[in-house]
């Protein structure tokens, strides 16, 4: 029988950016809150999903799928282009696969193999008119599912954490692309982020 996924609580999150943080002391000391919060909030919404996948789905994302997810996960942020698609049938497993990758992204950015932060964003829940909207959005939107069950009393995310943030290299997984309005993108926003996007055939 599969092993109960052990959710993290607040501090388990201090923590582990706190070591973080020693493997790269140029990082303000005041934004491990921040990538506290992120990182609890996407635990906390999806990673409990993806460790309980049923036993028939994970090998296809662990060996069937090896190719595109070493690809994604290695070539993307070293790449020239700055905007993937990944296109499917409904019900191929886009989203999930995007989870799992964002998992996979975050245990690498925490080990100092990679320098972005993923967030991801299923594009029904923000639905904005601007890339950057669509950052502050999903920020909010997450710091919100944790807020008032696993976060002490004057744990906030402020302005200036989320300006942090947005200034920050991110690897933007927008999921659901075909859904909703295409956002606008700025010149600025593109030189900084990179966005892998999901679309039904």
């Amino acid at each position: 029988m599969q092993a109960q996924y052990e959710l993290p609580s607040w501090q388990d999150a201090l923590d582990r950016c706190n070591k973080f943080q020693q493997l790269k002391p140029e990082n303000q000391k005041g934004r491990v809150k921040a990538l506290a919060l992120l990182w609890l909030a996407f635990q906390h919404r999806y990673a409990s999903e993806i460790a309980e996948f049923p036993l028939f789905i994970r090998p296809r994302l662990t060996a069937g799928d090896k190719g595109l997810l070493e690809r994604l996960l290695h070539e993307i942020p070293h790449a020239p282009e700055r905007a993937w698609l990944i296109e499917g049938d409904a019900g191929m497993g886009k989203t999930t696969f995007c989870q799992y990758l964002c998992q996979v992204y975050w245990k690498m950015y925490f080990d100092g193999l990679q320098e972005r932060i993923p967030l991801y964003v299923y594009l029904l829940d923000v639905n904005e008119h601007s890339a950057q909207n669509y950052v502050c959005a999903a920020l909010s939107r997450q710091y919100e599912g944790i807020r008032q069950q696993l976060l002490p009393a004057g744990i906030t995310l402020d302005e200036s954490d989320m300006a942090w943030l947005m200034q920050q290299p991110l690897l933007l997984i927008l999921d659901g692309f075909d859904l909703v309005r295409a956002p606008a993108v700025c010149e600025q926003e593109v030189s900084r982020w990179i966005f892998l996007m999901t679309s039904g055939s």
